[in-house]
């Protein structure tokens, strides 16, 4: 910004300021109050990272909220939801943290149900949504540069190399180590470091440091984007008759007292609820084990979803398809009872589910709601949506043939420390069989780059291999192919960010945790999902947790068959999890698997 334009940018903004603190009207037709003046000024000091007084800017936002009469909300809301898509509140974490509470006081004051959802669109993953299909986004080229350093270095564990380009610590910031699974429930902290008194964790702060670096390219990328988002009269002509669209919000931080928003769309209304969050003092959460360790403000819900997933996960007794814990855990209504059989009994059976937070790896297929045990999954599809924006995805360049890539690599990952394990290359034949088509991509052919290639020219791939998340750095989120001369096989989720990968229909991961990554406190998705949407993919089947080889292979043969016999994608996802139910009952074996985007795939009849 030239030194003209910031002094314009700050006078605009004090003349704002001022405008709004002593009531004063400014000639601007747009003009709706107070409300609309001090988004304004909050909006140019964000942008000239006057952070303090972006705050302070918001907290008066808030106050018109709380305090507004029924005849004054509605113009408070509409100025929130009109200027916050483009406030750029996620360069600091407290300005974030106050733009988050203004939206979830104001989500419930709209006169129209269309505010809600505007505010959900602006203030859940506004960066995400605006980088979405672009096409815009280049790694730094210093960002680069430590990257190839990195790279070098991590290989051969060598601290002289790691030393000359790791990032400044902060000391009186260290990071606290919480579990990992709770670290990914959590907002990502931008914030936090290691000590740096090691090896690994110099290693970890460079990574945070290139994180951030990657992350920062993407907010200037948003910022010069121009992404429209359905508005509600837009979302239900786009709902086929058996779809309901769900939008959750969440507080910022909760309390006993906390409470959280759904909005519910579907082709003929719209409903809007308000409850109250789980509380952190419920007997039927188990603990952690750390609570001491954890952030005091943080939400409830990543409580319940950390003890959820731990349930679920664990091998039940006997012929049980889940522990009792986690059975207690699944019947606690996120949704209405009363709404799901509404929908039920109206045939509309699939749920295109936008959530919020924790609420990302929560298994809501799994969730019951009735007395009798009755799960989501009997009577509904769930799919799972990253936001508004991803309702267009992007047109290729030009048609890519209908052509499915299987790639698999046994042994990818073993100067990791990650066993060689033949039964991923075994996997992949077996769906290449199920098929009837060519042989997968295995052994020393499974290469970093043969993959990207694929992803290129394919319309449907395949990938299985292991994977490992980085809490601290989700950018860093990493499949393990097979080395290649210098290149070690491993491919990041920043290595997708520079591929283009419109057209690509559909991609599906047999890799663990496949389907999880990370958010921030703006809800921005980072990891290798985000990755691979950003780079234009339109819909990612994988994995919340880890599973079994023998449930995963009849699953992913099952889907891949029907796909290659004409199935649309989310009816094969429906057959193929019916299927692999049946032969494996227990929860963790067929309900590890999720359906991301694809907003133009409906739901026929699967069985």
């Amino acid at each position: 910004m030239s030194t003209l334009g910031h002094g314009y940018s700050l006078l605009y903004a004090d003349l704002h300021y001022e405008a709004a603190t002593a009531n004063i009207a400014v000639p601007d037709a747009a003009v709706r109050g107070p409300a609309w003046l001090l988004c304004q000024a909050a909006q140019k000091y964000s942008l000239l990272g006057l952070y303090g007084l972006a705050s302070w800017c918001l907290i008066k936002v808030l106050e018109l909220v709380e305090e507004s009469s029924d005849d004054d909300l509605p113009d408070v809301v509409t100025a929130v939801a009109a200027v916050m898509p483009v406030l750029h509140a996620n360069r600091d974490p407290q300005l974030a943290r106050i733009y988050r509470d203004v939206v979830h006081a104001s989500v419930p004051c709209g006169e129209s149900l269309g505010v809600p959802l505007g505010l959900h669109h602006a203030a859940k993953g506004p960066t995400f949504s605006q980088c979405y299909g672009a096409r815009a986004f280049q790694v730094p080229e210093a960002v680069t540069h430590q990257l190839v350093r990195l790279r070098v270095a991590s290989a051969s564990r060598n601290a002289e190399l790691l030393a000359p380009v790791e990032a400044p610590l902060d000391q009186s910031n260290t990071f606290i180590p919480g579990s990992e699974l709770w670290d990914s429930l959590s907002p990502l902290s931008v914030e936090a470091t290691a000590p740096g008194r090691t090896t690994a964790e110099i290693e970890q702060n460079i990574k945070r440091h290139i994180d951030r670096g990657v992350h920062g390219a993407l907010l200037a990328a948003a910022a010069n984007g121009t992404q429209a988002y359905p508005d509600l009269d837009r979302l239900q002509e786009g709902l086929d008759d058996r779809t309901v669209f769900l939008s959750w919000f969440l507080p910022a931080a909760a309390g006993p007292e906390s409470v959280y928003t759904m909005l519910a769309v579907t082709q003929e209304s719209a409903e809007l609820m308000v409850t109250r969050s789980a509380s952190r003092s419920d007997d039927d959460i188990p603990e952690t084990g750390n609570e001491a360790e954890q952030p005091p403000a943080e939400h409830a819900l990543v409580r319940l979803v950390s003890a959820l997933r731990s349930e679920v996960t664990r091998k039940p007794f006997f012929d049980e398809v889940v522990t009792p814990g986690g059975a207690a855990l699944l019947a606690r209504p996120l949704i209405p009872s009363e709404w799901l059989q509404q929908w039920r009994d109206r045939d509309k059976d699939h749920l295109r589910i936008w959530a919020h937070g924790p609420l990302h790896y929560l298994p809501f297929h799994l969730c019951s709601y009735s007395a009798e045990g009755q799960l989501v999954a009997d009577d509904f599809t769930v799919s799972l949506v990253t936001g508004l924006g991803t309702s267009s995805p992007p047109a290729p360049p030009a048609p890519r043939r209908a052509r499915t890539a299987i790639i698999a690599s046994a042994c990818g990952g073993e100067e990791f420390g990650l066993e060689c394990e033949t039964i991923l290359e075994e996997h992949a034949a077996n769906i290449a069989t199920s098929m009837g088509t060519d042989p997968p991509i295995i052994k020393q052919e499974a290469t970093r780059q043969r993959l990207l290639d694929e992803l290129s020219t394919a319309d449907v791939v395949h990938i299985a291999a292991h994977g490992t998340q980085d809490a601290a750095a989700p950018w860093f989120h990493c499949l393990y192919l097979s080395p290649d001369g210098d290149d070690d096989g491993r491919v990041f989720a920043h290595d997708i960010l520079g591929a283009d990968l419109r057209g690509v229909r559909l991609v599906t991961l047999a890799s663990c945790e496949s389907a999880l990554g990370r958010y921030d406190i703006n809800d921005n998705l980072r990891g290798l999902p985000a990755a691979l949407f950003l780079a234009g993919a339109q819909a990612l089947i994988g994995c919340l947790w880890p599973v079994q080889p023998e449930p995963a292979t009849h699953f992913f043969a099952d889907l891949h068959r029907r796909i290659a016999q004409g199935s649309a994608t989310l009816t094969a996802f429906r057959g193929a999890q019916l299927a692999t139910r049946a032969d494996f009952p227990a929860y963790r074996d067929w309900g590890a698997f999720v359906f991301l985007n694809g907003w133009h795939h409906t739901v026929q009849e699967a069985t």
